[in-house]
């Protein structure tokens, strides 16, 4: 099991895709612009040097192609990179998975939308694209419906200290789109209700488990990734010991399949009683390499 180190608070997030820059004073520190991913397992750290600015950080990153430095020196594939020359490429890598293709929208309604501000509360046009910024080099897409609410969201978890705003408040009968891996062809959907309950959760296919940026089987991770998971840490609190068991039981199954299968999906819905806020049952649907199986959990 691989230990995840520590993440500086405000710091760009672990298996987040960047690119890298040059110097426009030098020729360097590399022949040209490339991309390639933050490493997890490397925490950055505050840059050694003279000329570093403070509070400056380094990177470990992992490039997507071999490289030459501004010397002449390489081909290599992996470098420390001190933050300057980092520019996140984080939205352009999101696939939308077919279960929650985004919106239709006008091209012409897309806006900016900075959210680095703690308690900004921003009035948004009806029908219309937000591609917002948020801390720790995280993004959001917003898509508002006719009224002017937001009801589809595309983001990403938040990682150690560094908490995703867009997901610490669940919108009633929303849809999230939630990307763990760097390169996009994952996603977990979250589906809430009119009175903003959990409703539906859908990983297909569901990503590695190291994506999640926790340790931890498949399950665990799809339900449970992080305190800002839209309110599955709500929901799990109020699931019964028989229900929460069984639920374990189905993710050590995934976790085994993990390691020799090609495909694994996964789908959870939610079933309440009336109006209640605790869930009176919840089934459970999976598929490995095209073999489909299901379980009904009532929650007593």
């Amino acid at each position: 099991m691989v230990e995840m180190k520590a993440w500086p608070e405000g710091a760009i997030l672990p298996g987040t895709r960047v690119r890298v820059i040059q110097d426009a004073r030098w020729d360097g520190p590399w022949k040209r612009e490339f991309t390639g991913v933050i490493s997890p397992f490397i925490a950055p750290t505050q840059v050694n040097h003279p000329h570093a600015a403070e509070g400056e950080l380094e990177y470990f990153i992992v490039f997507d192609e071999p490289q030459i430095d501004g010397e002449g020196y390489g081909p290599y594939v992996r470098a420390v990179i001190w933050s300057r020359y980092l520019r996140v490429e984080m939205r352009s890598a999101w696939a939308a998975p077919a279960v929650a293709p985004r919106p239709r929208i006008a091209s012409t309604r897309v806006f900016e939308l900075d959210m680095v501000e703690p308690g900004l509360e921003p009035v948004f046009e009806p029908e219309a694209l937000y591609r917002a910024g948020l801390l720790g080099g995280m993004e959001a897409d917003l898509y508002t419906d006719t009224a002017g609410q937001v009801w589809y969201f595309e983001t990403v978890p938040g990682w150690a200290h560094v908490s995703n705003p867009v997901l610490g408040a669940t919108a009633a009968g929303a849809t999230y789109v939630v990307h763990p891996a760097a390169d996009g062809r994952f996603a977990v959907v979250l589906r809430t209700d009119v009175q903003a309950r959990l409703v539906e959760v859908v990983a297909e296919p569901l990503a590695p488990v190291e994506s999640y940026g926790t340790v931890g089987h498949p399950l665990a991770s799809l339900l449970t990734g992080g305190p800002d998971w839209v309110s599955t840490d709500m929901l799990f609190a109020s699931l019964g010991a028989s229900t929460v068991m069984g639920l374990g039981r189905l993710g050590e199954r995934l976790a085994e399949a993990m390691g020799h299968s090609q495909h694994i999906g996964v789908r959870l819905q939610v079933f309440y009683d009336g109006d209640g806020a605790v869930p009176a049952g919840l089934r459970a649907e999976w598929s490995i390499d095209g073999c489909p199986a299901n379980e009904s959990f009532s929650n007593a």
